[in-house]
């Protein structure tokens, strides 16, 4: 018998920066989660979200799944504003390839970018 290990999926909602900021700085890793994806879905000052977005991925003492997804929004990021906190971005990203357990989203990330920063040049 197959046995699917699956997460429930939520739909983003919007926060603003000050809650998704709020969460961040709780300890409870789902809540952080939630406000990553939202400011990378809904948050319209994206240089702001590339910073927060930053310090969560680069923050050795969070969970290496909130890292990685905060890694992930940055590919999220990208889709919805190509172009806007590229350089930024990239170096995050380059300054993490030594960790292992970051690379499968870190290339991931990195897909985007070159799929969705070309669209907007």
């Amino acid at each position: 018998m197959f046995r699917h290990n699956h997460r429930n999926y939520e739909d983003p909602i919007p926060l603003s920066l000050r809650q998704a900021e709020d969460l961040l700085n709780s300890d409870n890793q789902a809540d952080a989660a939630r406000a990553c994806v939202s400011l990378a879905m809904y948050e319209t000052d994206v240089e702001r979200v590339v910073q927060v977005l930053r310090d969560v991925a680069l923050d050795m003492r969070r969970e290496v799944s909130l890292r990685a997804l905060a890694i992930t929004c940055f590919g999220h990021l990208v889709r919805r504003s190509p172009g806007v906190g590229l350089t930024a971005i990239c170096e995050t990203l380059q300054s993490l390839m030594a960790e292992t357990a970051l690379f499968g989203a870190i290339d991931d990330a990195m897909d985007d970018i070159k799929i969705f920063s070309a669209k907007s040049g």
